[in-house]
């Protein structure tokens, strides 16, 4: 067999006791990513609430591009004119720096976008090329507040937040044009270079902007250089180096302070603090490149979060999301992945303090979740949409994990063994013990309960009765990652063998089995279903490469999970966002396309950190051990990387590694670079005979180890271990893994296949599909057959506080019914409509409507409208056709059963279902689809909040609390009142 890392730093445990950045060039430089058009996606933050994002070749995309600071969208873009005619980006030569944006147009003109670090501003430099005006897209301008020869101040129109911006010019500022979403400034004068600085406050003057510039960049750019250039990472492979040393560029970018300190879960709308996925991203994105500082407030930030309240369901969780406005717990799994990474933080740095600083919070999780979810397997329990599969449709959780998911097993497992660790360290024995005791008992109930009795696959969830759900989920590597959950050998390699084959491609891992009836290939794929339908439902999580990878090599499988990691390295590179990794792709390349789409977030973090948390920990083996003053080096180099080095904390200790591998042997080389007193190197290679060599032994500031390994043998003697290049002897141990356990490994076999036919999610639904040529047909000669006014400003409820939620978008002014010779039209009137643009081609969003029709039929009516409104009709306004209208519009029987539906499309947006500039909602319908109407009909209009629980299409009524929050309304008196903010009944 061959050892996992956990059993080869325990077996050590018992042994006594390409690319050349080593110069003093800018790696941030070197590493520039040339883009040609169509473009890519760039972004940049602030390091503190602000980021910038757009299109390197052409004008924003979408509503979430842009600059953004404090969650508060500023504009979309800008566009810059030259000598009075606008710069052509499509033209441009782009290249993108972790710190900057640099376009080069055909003639010689430049521009540079900067946003610098810590600060509200946003620099523009345009370099020969005469500026005459530039124009701000997506802005929302009230009115201007001063105004000086080379400087402008604005007041900005935020939905429920006012604001000011300032622009500030080396050239003097001619004229200014304010219009609905944008802003022209024109500029005088002839000059071949101009600055520029935007600022969210009064700004400053013209001739202190070039100063504050080049010190913004020179900041920026020098902060970046030093992170990387600490890592000192050199490999034979220059893309692999130039992609790591990116992704650490990246990730760090999502380092932030707004408020405190934390980690952006994604860009550009995760731009918020999450637990779950900051405590997976904390190794990545702060352990392996020493970032101690950082690790350490992020997680006293969060412990400081703890809920406790032990009256409150969450009492003991670490928060799941903490933003500027709310702090939300609804998650299992963050607190198991804060304990693990504190204890993990403990194990790089060596911090005591911050194990003592954060005990109380460690024991408190434990005994919370121990006495109040724990059940009489020792399983922690749950509902089902706690864990990272947590998306949430109109009828409830898309992917049922309740309530005991096999991941959130395994995090409970490691928590309990974690809290063992640091009760011991704080002599606390009660908790230690109890907490083993407790581990005992989950391990010696897991393989009963969780592995099928083929011993070929663990059971993503146990359901509340018992019974074992057999769906083939990622979540499983969790538990193989666990080695000491599942200890025979063989089973695991079983598990592996049977996730390969349904989960694995070779560009990434399906959320759920391709042979499951409910798997979705596609992420935005209407009209066949919502996007949240496909969320955790078959589509790949950029990040689930991350365990599966950890699984591969910890069985010497190296090989096959680096051709998961060069996916993900040529994305960084070439594909999407520049220098980043996205946070989703579809499963499957669509008819016609020979690669499979990116979506979701264009940069997430722990796509980033799982990437960069590969590359360290089990690529290079590096595992270190602060506390005991020890470095594991464990690696499993793919066979194309012939030669790697790199720099490596241990607490306040730093050394420098380098491997080497030929067809004649395998090297380790280890140099102090600052060591006080000396430090035990503790190093396994296996070798391509399958043999495993250890060695373990101290070194000073003043030696060097080097470690010698023959590609072939199999003699236990056949190492060499040196100091200073002299022959010395080591403590050592060696193994040689069967041969017949070859067979095994071959078995483990990426998935090589086609989109499988006959899908379930991706056939039509059985009703018509309404197109835009249907809803937005016109006709002369109509007549108006129902019409009525609505009381103004009459909802009864408070909005809620985020500022999309504008005032008046709940509020119906008029509604009208025309007849045509086939068709009904439907006319809205609100007294405001909002696009956040989310979803442009919708034309408006978070306004939700229900149009309860009672047509001349007269049999099959209800008074229920359902869709979390809440609401019930009184007896005479029962209906039999239901519209509702939100992300499209779907028309149902009182049945509930859908007869038809308009799911707009990205093309929609020249003619879309609502216009906020008429703040209507227009449409026409089959009158087939409807019944037969007249001017008696009785028709009831319902308004709400939309929530498509961020996956898109109709949605249903948002809830409504007693005190309103960011994203819910307050007001009701009673809990059980309804959802509804205003209604227009007609007849």
């Amino acid at each position: 067999m061959r050892f996992s890392k956990t059993a080869l730093v325990f077996m050590f445990m018992l042994v006594i006791g390409g690319c050349n950045f080593s110069d003093a060039k800018f790696i941030v430089d070197d590493i520039a990513i040339n883009v040609s058009a169509p473009g890519r996606i760039f972004s940049f933050t602030n390091k503190s609430a602000g980021q910038y994002s757009g299109q390197t070749h052409s004008r924003f995309k979408n509503g979430w591009e842009g600059w953004i600071s404090w969650e508060q969208k500023i504009f979309n873009d800008y566009a810059i004119s030259l000598d009075n005619s606008e710069s052509d980006r499509a033209s441009a030569k782009a290249t993108v720096y972790p710190y900057k944006l640099y376009r080069e147009y055909p003639g010689g003109a430049a521009e540079t976008l900067l946003l610098p670090d810590n600060k509200d501003d946003l620099y523009l430099e345009i370099q020969n090329g005469n500026l005459t005006s530039i124009e701000l897209l997506g802005i929302k301008v009230s009115s201007v507040l001063s105004k000086s020869d080379n400087r402008v101040t604005f007041s900005l129109a935020s939905p429920g937040k006012d604001s000011l911006i300032t622009i500030s010019s080396e050239k003097k500022i001619n004229s200014f044009n304010i219009q609905p979403d944008k802003l022209k400034i024109t500029f005088s004068g002839e000059t071949d270079n101009t600055l520029i600085m935007l600022s969210l406050s009064r700004g400053e003057g013209s001739s202190a902007i070039r100063d504050s510039y080049e010190i913004a960049m020179n900041a920026k750019r020098g902060r970046i250089n030093s992170l990387l250039t600490e890592l000192g990472l050199e490999t034979d492979n220059p893309e692999l180096t130039k992609a790591v040393l990116w992704a650490v560029a990246s990730l760090d970018a999502l380092i932030t302070r707004q408020q405190v300190t934390g980690i952006f879960a994604g860009l550009p709308w995760f731009n918020n603090y999450w637990g779950r996925d900051t405590f997976i991203s904390i190794p990545g994105a702060t352990f392996v490149s020493g970032n101690f500082k950082d690790a350490r407030e992020i997680l006293l930030n969060f412990a400081s979060y703890q809920n406790t309240d032990p009256d409150s369901r969450y009492y003991g969780r670490i928060p799941n999301r903490i933003t500027l406005n709310e702090t939300i717990y609804n998650t299992v799994d963050g607190t198991p992945w804060f304990v693990i990474q504190a204890y993990n933080y403990y194990k790089y740095s060596g911090d005591l303090d911050f194990l003592r600083r954060i005990y109380p919070q460690v024991k408190l999780a434990f005994t919370s979740f121990a006495s109040l979810h724990t059940d009489g397997n020792g399983f922690l329990t749950h509902e089902d949409a706690e864990t990272w599969m947590d998306a949430v449709g109109p009828k409830g959780p898309w992917s049922l994990r309740g309530n005991r998911a096999v991941d959130i097993q395994a995090l409970w497992y490691r928590q309990l063994l974690s809290t063992v660790n640091i009760a011991d360290l704080m002599n606390d024995p009660l908790i230690s013990a109890q907490a083993a005791s407790l581990a005992v008992k989950l391990k010696e109930n897991f393989a009963k309960f969780f592995i099928n009795p083929a011993g070929t696959m663990i059971y993503d969830r146990l359901k509340k009765d018992g019974s074992p759900d057999p769906s083939i989920r990622p979540n499983l590597f969790f538990a193989l990652n666990e080695s000491s959950l599942i200890d025979d050998f063989r089973s695991r390699l079983n598990i592996i063998e049977t996730a390969m084959q349904n989960l694995v491609l070779p560009y990434g891992v399906l959320s759920l089995s391709h042979k499951d009836e409910n798997f979705h290939p596609f992420h935005e794929y209407p009209p066949y279903y919502p996007k949240d339908a496909a969320y955790h439902n078959g589509i790949i999580w950029q990040w689930n490469t991350g365990p599966v990878v950890q699984a591969l090599c910890s069985f010497g499988l190296q090989d096959t999970a680096w051709v998961l990691t060069s996916e993900i390295t040529k994305q960084l590179l070439t594909r999407g966002a520049a220098g980043t990794i996205a946070e989703l792709s579809e499963a499957f390349p669509r008819a016609g396309e020979t690669e499979i789409r990116l979506s979701g977030t264009f940069s997430q973090a722990w796509s980033l950190a799982e990437y960069i948390r590969n590359f360290y920990q089990d690529y290079l083996g590096v595992s270190p051990d602060a506390p005991n003053n020890v470095l594991y080096l464990i690696p499993y180099l793919p066979s194309s990387l012939k030669e790697i080095s790199f720099n490596q904390k241990v607490g306040a200790n730093k050394v420098r590694v380098r491997y080497k591998s030929d067809d004649k042997k395998f090297s380790v080389e280890v140099d102090p670079l600052s060591i006080k007193n000396s430090i035990d190197i503790a190093i396994s290679l296996i070798n391509k005979a399958g043999a495993n060599y250890l060695m373990r032994t101290a070194i000073t500031e003043q030696e060097k180890l080097s470690f010698e390994v023959p590609a072939y043998a199999t003699d236990s003697a056949a190492f060499r271990a040196m100091k200073n290049d002299k022959p010395v002897e080591v403590a050592s141990q060696f193994y040689l893994d069967p041969v017949s356990n070859k067979n095994l490994y071959d078995k483990i076999q990426i998935s090589r296949l086609d989109l499988p036919q006959g899908i379930k999610s991706i056939r039509p639904p059985d009703y018509p599909v309404l197109n835009l040529n249907d809803i937005k047909k016109t006709e002369k000669g109509t007549r108006v057959i129902i019409s009525a006014a609505d009381k103004p400003e009459d909802e009864k409820y408070e909005y809620p506080a985020n500022q999309n939620f504008a005032d008046g978008i709940l509020d119906i002014e008029r509604f009208e019914i025309s007849e045509g010779k086939e068709d009904y039209y439907f006319r809205i009137k609100m007294r405001n409509l909002n696009d956040p643009g989310w979803h442009p081609e919708y034309g408006f969003q978070l306004t939700l409507l229900a149009v309860c029709i009672a047509t001349d039929a007269t049999s099959g009516r209800t008074d229920i409208i359902g869709e979390n409104s809440g609401y019930q009709l009184s007896g005479k306004r029962k209906f039999d056709r239901k519209i509702m209208i939100g992300g499209g519009f779907e028309i149902k029987d009182a049945s509930g059963k859908i007869i038809a539906s308009y799911i707009p499309q990205p093309g929609d947006i020249r003619n879309p279902l609502g216009s906020t500039k008429e703040k209507t909602i227009s449409f026409a319908v089959p009158k087939k689809l409807i019944g037969k109407l007249s001017t008696g009909s009785v028709v009831t209009i319902l308004s709400g909040a939309q929530d498509d629980h961020g996956g898109a299409g109709i949605g249903e009524f948002r809830l409504v609390n007693k005190n309103r929050s960011e994203w819910n309304g307050g007001g009701k008196k009673t809990q059980d009142a309804d959802n509804i903010y205003d209604i227009l009944e007609i007849n």
